[in-house]
């Protein structure tokens, strides 16, 4: 009868440690974090102004949902900032985090163009 008891116990502590490491597997997002850049794609050099040097400083939307929202150049050249404003709409990002729930945010972007 002991042996049984033995063997019950062991049992239902194998099956209690199983459900408790399939759930830290799964990770809950923290409470409260900023925006990730996860990847900043290169802005692509103009073809005809490749001797063309400059920094394009941009304000973009990081939203709630994950996507890039409105992008606005604030200083750079003209015929740079376009390649700059595509490239910043490719940018993979987590969102900010606050009180556990995703929030939209803005913030500088700068791309810096130079002769290669």
């Amino acid at each position: 009868m002991k042996f049984r008891a033995i063997i019950l116990f062991l049992f239902l502590f194998a099956i209690q440690a199983a459900g408790q490491s399939g759930s830290q597997s799964t990770e809950t997002p923290p409470q409260n974090s900023d925006v990730k850049i996860l990847s900043k794609p290169n802005a692509r050099h103009p073809d005809e102004m490749a001797c063309a040097q400059g920094t394009v400083r941009l304000k973009v939307a990081f939203l709630a949902t994950g996507e890039i929202g409105k992008i606005v150049p604030v200083t750079g050249l003209s015929f740079l900032t376009e390649s700059a404003i595509e490239a910043a709409k490719k940018i993979k990002f987590i969102p900010k985090r606050v009180n556990g729930k995703n929030v939209s945010i803005v913030k500088s972007v700068e791309y810096k163009f130079g002769i290669y």
